[in-house]
């Protein structure tokens, strides 16, 4: 299509892996690319039918056959034993009351404190009282108060960041409901407020995003490197820490991630689009003046020249250079470990454990306790955590 219309792609691309620009540049998947994906499904298919066998109590060999010989209907999968019961919704009130222990003894109880009037109704099966099954809707449970049990509202103060979306210069951009942008200076002025505040003992920075600027993922790399002096770092992963996102992590004192995290992606590209072809197509004739050999290398209305490109492929190069020279000081590896599990591949959690990306698997709960271990405060005591960046009520 774009040669169709006159745009030529301009990419340079580090690392055999990374493959991003390659939508534009090819018109069929690279080996490269394809091997990686492959990779990638393999290891989501085996998570996801080892973890169905385990919680259906079938061998792995006949969620696979499961999921072959699938679509199914209703009472077909029932056969399989892919779901235990038929139900409609109706009938499901009372299945829940079983599991809860609402029985008919507990019903014989509150039939004994009716009073005579009700038992009068109930024998002419006017009314037929049962033990309340009280059940909540999102709109309710979303006004339970955050000092419920079990939400860290308890202890020390702990400051739990969320970090989601595309890295970008400037401010952050944070929407409930729509896009997320990682700016490196609001994050970057949100961790040393953080690490200044007495009362917040620890950071966790949960980490959601596929990357972005090199330069801002320096930025905030140099943010965190800083406040680990100080304080203890944790990173949470969620479920994407490639790129910037993986770069922004690796200073932290521990990073956690779940099985099936994509996370890696130790690489990076840059260019851009000519469109000097479609400038002609449409008979747009666009003359520039400049001053400065090179001052015209990022122009959309030409490609490089040569030398622009052997230039700008030297500074990919040197970026790609100080990714892994980070990822080799953050995780502890020798330079050519890193180079070798690098090269722009992405992997999984349980594949970047293996090889040195990653500390452990696990979720937040996780790292929380890796982060009270590392402030010490004892496994037994809750702490409080407190998220950022705080948004505006929708």
């Amino acid at each position: 299509m774009l040669d169709k219309i006159g745009i030529t792609p301009e990419f340079v691309y580090i690392g055999k892996y990374k493959t991003a620009p390659q939508s534009f540049t090819r018109d069929s998947m690279s080996e490269d690319h394809r091997e990686v994906m492959n990779d990638l499904l393999d290891d989501f298919y085996k998570g996801y039918v080892e973890q169905i066998a385990a919680a259906r109590g079938v061998p792995v060999s006949r969620v696979k056959e499961w999921i072959d010989n699938g679509l199914y209907t209703a009472h077909e999968s029932l056969q399989a034993g892919i779901v235990s019961e038929l139900v409609y919704e109706s009938q499901l009130d009372e299945k829940l009351r079983g599991e809860l222990g609402l029985s008919e003894e507990a019903d014989s109880q509150v039939k004994k404190e009716e009073t005579v009037w009700e038992r009068w109704l109930a024998r002419w099966h006017i009314t037929e009282k049962k033990t309340p099954l009280n059940k909540l809707n999102n709109a309710q449970y979303a006004r339970v108060s955050v000092k419920a049990p079990g939400l860290h509202e308890e202890g020390e103060k702990v400051a739990i960041i969320y970090a989601r979306g595309i890295i970008v210069s400037g401010r952050s951009v944070n929407s409930p409901g729509g896009s997320n942008q990682i700016g490196s200076d609001t994050l970057v002025k949100l961790i040393k407020g953080l690490v200044e505040d007495k009362e917040i003992k620890g950071l966790l920075l949960r980490v959601d995003s596929n990357g972005g600027s090199s330069q801002a993922s320096d930025i905030i790399w140099n943010s965190i490197q800083e406040a680990r002096q100080k304080k203890p770092v944790v990173v949470s992963m969620a479920d994407v820490a490639a790129s910037g996102a993986y770069y922004i992590s690796v200073p932290a004192d521990c990073i956690v991630a779940y099985p099936l995290t994509v996370t890696g992606s130790i690489g990076i590209f840059g260019g851009k689009f000519s469109t000097k072809g479609l400038y002609d197509l449409i008979g747009l004739n666009i003359e520039t003046l400049q001053r400065g050999k090179n001052a015209g290398m990022f122009t959309l209305v030409r490609a490089f020249t040569e030398e622009e490109r052997e230039k700008f492929r030297q500074n990919v190069q040197a970026g790609y250079d100080e990714f892994i020279r980070k990822v080799s000081q953050g995780r502890k590896m020798p330079l050519e470990a890193v180079d070798a599990v690098a090269q722009g591949r992405v992997w999984t959690g349980k594949r970047a454990v293996e090889l040195g990306l990653v500390d452990q698997l696990g979720g937040i709960e996780t790292a929380i306790e890796i982060l009270k271990e590392k402030i010490g405060i004892p496994k037994e005591k809750d702490i409080t955590l407190v998220a950022y960046p705080k948004l505006e009520n929708p």
